[in-house]
């Protein structure tokens, strides 16, 4: 298997409601799929990220979101700290590397 590296410029990702939207959404924090992705981001907006990093049990406030579901996300949240931060930096810098598996 090899990979490969293609660089794509891009709007800040996390700037708009639908970068938001598609990172929640992707799978990447466990207890949160495209439905709850839309959930939190029509109650919250723009400040959802601050919210899962700052005060993540407002979640709470969010219909069909339990304390057991909130609990899996903070900890899925942590556990992908390190992704998200170079996300976060790629992004800000306008600039977004996609890993793809092919057989080149």
């Amino acid at each position: 298997m090899t990979f490969a590296i293609i660089q794509c410029p891009l709007p800040q990702l996390f700037a708009t409601i639908t970068g938001i939207e598609k990172y929640l959404g992707s799978g990447l924090i466990k207890g949160v799929g495209p439905v709850t992705a839309k959930r939190i981001i029509a109650f919250f907006g723009l400040e959802t990220l601050d919210i899962i990093e700052n005060q993540i049990e407002r979640l709470i406030s969010v219909n069909a979101i339990a304390s057991k579901r909130i609990a899996m996300i903070q900890k899925a949240w942590q556990e992908q700290s390190c992704i998200k931060e170079v996300m976060f930096f790629l992004t800000k810098s306008r600039c977004l590397y996609y890993i793809s598996s092919q057989n080149l």
